[in-house]
């Protein structure tokens, strides 16, 4: 038979563990007798985050895109992928064939960083989210597959490497910029990056860099308009007839085609000039200037440095 004094020491032990209970409830914590993570909750390095807002800790994942868009054989095909690098060449169907990869590792959220595709009313859109702000690792690559007479427009991309156009193509990127074997016009800018253009024949030509080389092989164009604010600049077969080539810091080499047909001023603040057989020119400080006759002289182009030497020669008889 359990005594009076056994009861007593029972029922003052079950009233210290409901106030104790009580206690750790109400200064908002869980109950004393507790152990691990509230529920609905997770520990990562000492910090407690909702179950909801996990990251995705486990090896990288690849999530891929592959569509194709019956688009016609002249799209309208915008690109805008931060800083995603692109790949754009030229098929033999009328669609646009849109591939992209992503591979990521520690984001957050289901949809970040992805690439998505979807029709347009003139062509096809492609779009990537900035991942910059984004908390994860992120590796992307795309290519799209386009008829020969698209116009492409990048509104914002990494490195570009593009082919085969007969459309326009318009770039707006951070990054090298390669284009080759292109009979649209061009108007191509990178804020970081050298500018190559290859086997390139249009009516106008924009090509600018904020710091990088220009080199063009086999160019030609009615207008041509080259710029970089740091960088050499190559070209050889070059077409000239209108327009210019700059560079505020480097040096210049040119062989003009033979089909060129320009008045060619040549000016540098600090450097030389050679190769050039000068229908007129002068000296003032360190730098020089001379004047060319290519062709028929029907055009007005210059190359100038603000700061290297201008080596030129003249695939056109005076």
């Amino acid at each position: 038979m359990i005594s009076r004094s056994t009861l007593v020491g029972a029922l003052v032990v079950t009233e210290l563990v409901i106030l104790a209970a009580a206690g750790q409830a109400i200064s908002g914590g869980g109950p004393a007798y507790a152990s691990g993570p509230t529920p609905g909750t997770h520990t990562h390095f000492g910090f407690v985050f909702h179950n909801s807002e996990r990251s995705h800790e486990a090896a990288a994942v690849t999530a891929n895109l592959d569509r194709t868009f019956a688009a016609g054989l002249t799209p309208h095909v915008v690109v805008d992928v931060s800083d995603v690098p692109v790949t754009v060449q030229t098929g033999t169907v009328p669609a646009v064939h849109v591939v992209g990869t992503v591979s990521r590792s520690r984001f957050r959220h289901a949809d970040d960083g992805l690439i998505a595709a979807v029709q347009t009313a003139d062509g096809v859109r492609v779009t990537a989210g900035d991942t910059s702000e984004l908390r994860g690792s992120f590796e992307r690559t795309l290519r799209v597959t386009v008829p020969a007479g698209a116009s492409v427009e990048i509104a914002s991309g990494g490195a570009l490497q593009a082919s085969g156009l007969r459309g326009k193509l318009i770039v707006r990127g951070d990054g090298a910029i390669h284009v080759s074997n292109q009979r649209g016009d061009v108007d191509v800018m990178t804020s970081s990056g050298d500018v190559e253009l290859v086997d390139v024949q249009a009516d106008a030509i924009v090509a600018h860099s904020g710091d990088g080389e220009l080199k063009f092989t086999s160019v030609g164009a009615g207008h041509i308009d080259a710029h970089t604010k740091s960088g050499d600049i190559a070209a050889s077969g070059l077409r000239a007839v209108d327009g210019a080539l700059v560079t505020m810091d480097g040096a210049v080499g040119v062989m003009f085609a033979a089909d060129s047909d320009a008045n060619v001023n040549l000016h540098t603040d600090d450097g030389s000039i050679t190769g050039a057989d000068a229908a007129s020119s002068e000296s003032a400080g360190s730098g020089q200037s001379r004047t060319v006759r290519l062709g028929s002289a029907h055009g007005s182009f210059s190359v100038s440095t603000g700061s290297g030497s201008i080596t030129i020669s003249q695939g056109a008889k005076v």
